[in-house]
């Protein structure tokens, strides 16, 4: 199990804060191998960093920054990380880990049906 308590500094830019919860277990039944991962987070502010939000199929920024195959250029160029309206191939373990949507921008709605980011 992993407890990730996130905000954002004094004095900065940005106004959010987060606590996350992660879990995951490995299970044998037999022959048979069960693996889970549990996610849950809360978060609340009103200017989120980019970096940080909850990535819908992977990692955010924030986590492939700490990977030290997905940090630099090298065996991935920056250009597999890009959002866009197309599905992306590159996927790094994470976030709400729903993998068909790797490289998509969801978007998001006010209650008048304009788009909000």
């Amino acid at each position: 199990m992993k407890l990730d308590l996130k905000t954002s500094t004094f004095g900065s830019d940005y106004d959010y804060s987060s606590i996350s919860l992660t879990s995951i277990n490995n299970n044998k039944v037999g022959k048979l191998k069960i693996n889970t991962r549990t996610y849950l987070q809360l978060g609340r502010g009103s200017n989120w960093a980019n970096e940080s939000l909850l990535g819908l199929a992977g990692a955010n920024p924030e986590e492939m920054a700490n990977n030290k195959f997905t940090r630099t250029n090298g065996l991935l160029s920056s250009d597999e990380f890009v959002f866009s309206h197309k599905i992306g191939n590159y996927h790094m373990g994470g976030g709400l880990n729903l993998r068909g949507y790797s490289g998509y921008l969801a978007p998001e709605y006010d209650k008048n049906g304009n788009l909000i980011r």
